[in-house]
């Protein structure tokens, strides 16, 4: 935790949290970071998104509430996912929460129609406050890969910039 708070103090604050698996534990600790035992680290995220994610322990949590968290989260969950069972109770009703079940298993699936279409709905509400206008998508051509996608065409050089930089 002292590695991820200096992190976090050295390069952030950042927009949102994305994890996968135990980094869904993970990221769900530090929503929750003063009820698990660290107080001093406070971080606070527009959004998160957790796929796969595994459920925090609820003995970690001092109230009841332990999935009432400070920011809206989407949850991408397999229905075969032999890991993550699909009554898990880390999807809430209380709080602020999208979920979408694909039909793979533990895996980061590719968004498609309806999953797609939750999945910018979620997203464009804190695209829109962060550059004040709304996602525009065009189809583009990505030479390097040879395939077609659709892309954020607003600041879509600017987000490849910082991604190249990960």
């Amino acid at each position: 935790m002292e590695y991820i708070k200096r992190y976090y103090n050295e390069n952030g604050p950042f927009d949102g949290i994305i994890a996968f698996s135990q980094g869904g534990f993970m990221a769900r600790t530090l929503l929750k970071a003063t009820e698990c035992g660290f107080p001093d680290l406070q971080i606070t995220p527009k959004f998160c998104m957790l796929v796969g994610s595994a459920t925090p322990i609820k003995h970690m949590f001092k109230n009841k509430n332990d999935c009432d968290y400070p920011c809206p989260i989407m949850y991408i969950y397999g229905e075969n996912d032999p890991i993550i069972k699909p009554h898990d109770p880390a999807i809430c009703k209380r709080s602020d929460s999208t979920v979408i079940w694909h039909k793979k298993g533990h895996v980061i699936p590719k968004l498609t129609g309806d999953h797609m279409e939750t999945f910018i709905n979620f997203y464009s509400r804190f695209y829109e406050e962060k550059f004040g206008q709304p996602m525009v998508f065009e189809h583009t051509f990505d030479e390097d890969f040879k395939k077609e996608y659709i892309a954020i065409s607003a600041n879509a050089v600017k987000l490849k910039q910082i991604l190249h930089k990960l």
